[in-house]
C-alpha cells in the first residue's frame, strides 16, 4: 500500500511542474508594463508559495517511515 501512496505522490509532484512553470512565465511577463501588475504579482507570488508548501508536504509524506 505504501508503494501505491508513493506513486500517487510522485504523480502529483509531476502534475505540479506545469503550474510552477506557468507562474514563472507569468512572473516574467509582469516585468512588462501592465495596468494591474501589482495585483497580478501578489496573486502569482501567493500561488507560488502555496505550491511550494504543497510540494514540501508531499515530499515529506513520500519519505519512508523509519
Amino acid at each position: 500500500m505504501e508503494g501505491s501512496n508513493n506513486s500517487q505522490v510522485a504523480d502529483l509532484l509531476h502534475r505540479l511542474t506545469p503550474p510552477v512553470e506557468a507562474l514563472a512565465n507569468l512572473s516574467w511577463l509582469i516585468l512588462h508594463d501592465c495596468e494591474h501588475a501589482d495585483k497580478v504579482r501578489f496573486y502569482a507570488e501567493h500561488a507560488e508559495q502555496q505550491i511550494a508548501e504543497l510540494r514540501t508536504i508531499m515530499l515529506e509524506s513520500s519519505k519512508p517511515k523509519e
